[in-house]
């Protein structure tokens, strides 16, 4: 049975405050709007993670309630790991690979270069990047199709099905 796996940038967070700790720093105006444009793709995909993995980073943790709390969801899927702040890709497939297999589709939410590096670990293909040169901007999803179990997941070894970024929702749906 394939498995889906989402990995997600958490959205764009405040620097505001300079004297402020990187785990604490909250999301801004811009980081709460891109959080509706996704939220409405995964509504429109009609999707729903079964388990939701989430750093527990002040501005991921936002990014997973602000979703939850537009699917109209409760936080039963969802479980904050201290694992997932500016985890390294090792540390990300060691989770991922960790799964039961009960589990068809995670949506991780975290930080990069570790979510690029997992990315790029996993897809063989080339992923396409912004006009920056950008892969996982903010409140960035990717969807990957998987053909095999959790525990065994190695390099290139995903399907990437959408690379979905808040800034081209926004230009096609509006502002």
């Amino acid at each position: 049975m394939p498995k889906d796996l989402f990995l997600m940038r958490h959205a764009k967070s405040s620097w505001k405050e300079a004297a402020q700790k990187d785990f604490d720093r909250p999301l801004n105006k811009r980081g709460l709007e891109d959080l509706q444009f996704i939220a409405d793709w995964f509504k429109r995909e009609n999707i729903i993670p079964d388990v939701i993995l989430s750093s527990s980073a002040l501005r991921a943790r936002a990014t997973v309630d602000g979703i939850c709390d537009i699917w109209g969801l409760p936080r039963d899927p969802v479980q904050y790991l201290d694992r997932l702040y500016l985890a390294d890709r090792s540390t990300l497939m060691e989770i991922i690979q960790g799964q039961d297999e009960s589990v068809g589709s995670l949506l991780i939410v975290a930080h990069n270069p570790g979510l690029e590096r997992v990315l790029s670990f996993l897809v063989a293909d080339p992923i396409p990047l912004t006009k920056q040169g950008k892969l996982m901007t903010t409140a960035n999803v990717a969807h990957l199709r998987l053909a095999q179990a959790w525990r065994t997941l190695d390099r290139d070894q995903a399907e990437l099905l959408h690379l979905v970024r808040p800034k081209v929702l926004r230009e096609k749906y509006g502002n």
